[in-house]
């Protein structure tokens, strides 16, 4: 399948789903450094990489999957909180929307921070589910899918000895699952001990 990256970063969507034998076609993140980063990553995609969404909007091919993890700044803890109503970054999930209306990908999937589904006591969520439901969209969030209603799904639940726990948006124009999302041990933890080969065996 054909898919976008959208607020690329360091390209983690592009990673996992062109190792699943999925396209990219498009990808893009406002930040200079992290589009030469992106390029210097992943040398055959270089020509992808766009800047500002609201100036490149018009450029998005057609697709099947968009992938994006809209700016976090807006509902991190350690930052404005203002959410949706932050005028630079909050609003950039309506340019979403509006590739969505556009070209009517099949599959979308888009992550945050932890406290996404809690910020603004929950609205924020809700008008975000509320608004990709209006497009035709069922839509599945992680807020249950860990022991004791915690929602959010972090590498070291898989086995990878990283922890970054993040809320999880997957929507689809098709029927889907109660919990889409992979099996996950809530109070499993890898460390790099793990992992890396002793040194006595270097």
């Amino acid at each position: 399948m054909r898919f976008v990256d959208l607020f690329a970063g360091l390209g983690g969507f592009y990673l996992a789903l062109k190792g699943l034998g999925h396209e990219c076609v498009f990808a893009s993140d406002i930040d200079p450094e992290l589009q030469k980063l992106f390029a210097l990553n992943f040398p055959e995609a270089k020509h992808l990489i766009h800047g500002d969404i609201r100036e490149c909007k018009s450029e998005v091919p057609s697709h099947d999957i968009l992938c994006a993890g809209f700016p976090c700044q807006p509902f991190s803890k350690s930052g404005s909180q203002d959410g949706l109503r932050d005028k630079t970054r909050g609003t950039l999930f309506h340019e979403i929307l509006d590739i969505l209306q556009k070209h009517r990908p099949g599959y979308v999937i888009l992550e945050n921070v932890g406290n996404f589904e809690r910020h603004d006591g929950g609205r924020t969520w809700a008008i975000v589910r509320e608004s990709l439901g209006k497009l035709g969209y069922e839509v599945r969030g992680t807020e249950h899918v860990t022991s004791g209603g915690h929602g959010l799904v972090s590498p070291h639940h898989l086995g990878y000895p990283h922890s970054r726990e993040r809320f999880f948006i997957v929507a689809s124009l098709e029927k889907l699952l109660d919990d889409p999302f992979p099996k996950r041990d809530r109070d499993r933890m890898t460390s790099l001990r793990d992992i890396v080969q002793p040194s006595s065996e270097l």
